[in-house]
């Protein structure tokens, strides 16, 4: 409550109601709300009519108004006081049910209402019911149609692989492994307690102080904090391997630009599972030494990324040129884009050439945001390679169509030998 306030005097009633409207007023579902809404109504004319006692009011509206009042009193605390950073659909789940038993109140109402208007009615009061059901089928098949196209969509939906991917680790870490996790509970709940909980931004209303050292932990699990770069490197040095289990999503939101690059320049996809790593380091990766590393003066854009900075190792005839480029998205993205580090000779011949996904494949690129990433490849430079000048150019592709997203962009000039 003291971090992200949980609820307080909101009264923001037109911006939280953007928020959960499509619960209620989607195409598939506005019919179901429409009779909800007629059974409450007709509960209520009912109790007005009996003198608003509820022990003279029909059991079936009596049922009605309950499960209305729950549903009504819970959709209405999080319009008014719920806070804005908390208005997920997820949280009216729970009283789902309530609205779904309104709905089909409203249908069984409405099925009564025609059985007692029909011209020349059976005299048996249930074959009244049996006819005006039929009746009722076409609007019926309508409604249960109309359910048909979101429950495909609940059964194959994927849902985050956390469980078999902390099934994986639970199988394949070894004694003296160290765990960690943005998740620490899930890890808990499988692993045991995890050694860490990983992350920078969003922690502080899941950790209290503790032990001698007051230091953080993950309030349900006891994992300690670790949010800093230089934590995880400590880490990774100390241990004979290191599991980090993560969700991609949160891999890039709650992490900074210093955190990233040790994770993608230190561990290897071990498992992945719907959206969920299990990624291991194994003792701290040493870096290539860069001659070259600094900003462009001007960014190079293709399509919705751009490159920001560039770093290069000592390129020498038969030996292997690190390079890495740092990308940054200017746009949102909905597609894997891939680059190809090309080293051009003064004719335009390509000399060598390296393609593969930015960030190693650990975040694909519809994950980029802000965040600048490093693009890392290597580039095996020909024996005979003559010295001189050469450039280093990049594109970048759609996976799918292998199209490119610009003309070649001409990084810098890369100088090899003396």
């Amino acid at each position: 409550q003291a971090e992200r306030p949980y609820v307080g005097l909101i009264f923001d009633l037109p911006v939280a109601w953007g928020a959960y409207a499509e619960l209620l007023t989607a195409p598939a579902r506005l019919p179901w709300t429409l009779l909800g809404l007629l059974a409450a109504g007709t509960a209520l004319a009912g109790w007005g009519r009996a003198g608003r006692s509820l022990k003279r009011l029909a059991h079936f509206h009596q049922a009605t108004l309950f499960f209305a009042l729950q549903f009504g009193f819970v959709l209405g605390f999080i319009l008014l006081f719920v806070g804005g950073q908390w208005r997920e659909t997820r949280y009216l789940f729970l009283v789902q049910p309530a609205w779904l038993l309104l709905g089909a109140a409203g249908a069984v109402w409405g099925v009564d209402w025609l059985a007692a208007r029909l011209p020349n009615a059976p005299a048996f009061p249930m074959r009244r019911r049996w006819a005006a059901a039929g009746l009722f089928t076409l609007p019926a098949l309508l409604l249960a149609v109309s359910f048909w196209q979101p429950l495909q969509g609940v059964l194959h939906n994927q849902v985050e692989g956390y469980d078999r991917v902390l099934a994986y680790v639970a199988q394949a870490r070894e004694p003296g492994d160290v765990t960690m996790s943005p998740q620490p509970p899930a890890c808990a709940f499988v692993l045991g307690p995890c050694d860490y909980y990983a992350v920078q931004r969003v922690y502080e209303e899941f950790v209290v102080p503790a032990g001698l050292d007051g230091a953080l932990v993950d309030r349900w699990s006891g994992a300690r904090l670790l949010n800093s770069a230089a934590a995880l490197q400590r880490v990774i040095q100390e241990a004979p391997a290191v599991w980090l289990i993560t969700d991609r999503f949160r891999l890039a939101t709650r992490y900074d630009e210093a955190f990233l690059r040790t994770v993608i320049e230190q561990f290897d996809i071990a498992f992945e599972e719907r959206g969920v790593l299990a990624l291991r380091a194994q003792g701290l990766r040493p870096q290539p030494l860069m001659v070259v590393d600094e900003p462009l003066a001007e960014p190079l854009t293709a399509g919705p990324l751009s490159v920001t900075h560039w770093a290069h190792s000592a390129p020498q005839p038969g030996q292997e040129l690190a390079v890495t480029l740092t990308w940054q998205a200017n746009a949102p993205i909905d597609r894997q884009i891939n680059s190809s580090f090309r080293l051009v000779d003064a004719a335009g011949r390509i000399i060598v050439q390296k393609d593969g996904p930015p960030a190693r494949g650990i975040l694909p690129t519809n994950l980029f945001f802000t965040t600048p990433l490093p693009d890392s490849k290597v580039l095996p430079l020909p024996a005979d390679l003559p010295p001189g000048p050469y450039q280093l150019q990049v594109v970048a592709y759609d996976v799918e169509s292998v199209i490119p997203l610009s003309p070649p962009l001409v990084v810098g000039q890369v100088v090899v030998g003396e």
